[in-house]
């Protein structure tokens, strides 16, 4: 009977998680380079390892868990944005940007902009990294800076092409094992293992990333995340009239 109960419980715990991932995803079916993640759960006598990327320790428990979320590296589509600094990332490439920390992050969105001081940043502001290491920085006077197919940045100053410098693109051994972070951000980790330089990319400059969610796939999920919900919480109502049942016996 308590057994029953706890594993409802599990089971009512393991909806939430599921449909939270779920609800994430959905959120950002618009957001530009996002990518998805599969929710893997288990009913039984299971082992929670956490989210891949994380290297939780292994607990032993029974009933239902959230075993781990799966990042889905799947390209998105292409979208057309008509914009000279907006690039179409080849599959399984990422930008390198420096976080306001000073800390590299990784992005699939590189739908980019000049912020008030001459820099190339991110939507969200992110500042963009050349090869070099060094964020990009457009010189005074500078306009008409484009995003060539072989990820160079070039702009015109005083009538004269100048480049600025070259996107620094890299990739992953294991792109699922890349961590979610906030902006839309990804940070390595032991199981993606380190960056790898992308030599001579083959952008689609004028289109950026669009999101990977399959819309049809994560509404199915949160609907039968919510039938788990229901079907683990008429189970633990039956388990607990059965108790009030048995106190009230007498012997």
């Amino acid at each position: 009977m308590l057994d029953s109960l706890a594993f409802s419980v599990s089971g009512l715990s393991s909806a939430a998680e599921v449909t939270d991932v779920w609800a994430s995803d959905l959120a950002n079916v618009a957001t530009p380079g996002f990518q998805s993640e599969l929710p893997l759960a288990q009913s039984g006598s299971l082992t929670r390892v956490g989210p891949i990327a994380t290297g939780t320790t292994p607990t032993d428990a029974a009933g239902a868990g959230l075993i781990v979320t799966q990042r889905q590296t799947a390209a998105g589509p292409a979208v057309a944005t008509g914009s000279p600094l907006d690039a179409y990332l080849p599959p399984g490439t990422y930008l390198r940007v420096e976080r306001s920390s000073g800390q590299s992050a990784f992005t699939r969105d590189a739908a980019l902009m000049i912020d008030a001081r001459g820099a190339l940043v991110t939507a969200s502001g992110e500042r963009v990294l050349g090869t070099s290491g060094r964020p990009l920085r457009l010189p005074a006077g500078a306009h008409g800076t484009r995003i060539r197919t072989d990820g160079t940045v070039v702009t015109t100053v005083a009538g004269r092409t100048v480049q600025v410098g070259v996107l620094s693109l890299v990739a992953f051994d294991n792109p699922s094992g890349l961590m979610a972070t906030d902006h839309n951000l990804l940070t390595a980790s032991a199981n993606s293992g380190p960056p790898v330089a992308v030599r001579r990319p083959a952008l689609l400059v004028g289109y950026e990333v669009g999101s990977n969610v399959d819309v049809a796939q994560a509404l199915t999920g949160v609907i039968i995340a919510a039938r788990a919900f229901q079907g683990n919480l008429a189970v633990m109502h039956e388990a607990s009239g059965m108790l009030r049942q048995l106190d009230q016996l007498t012997f």
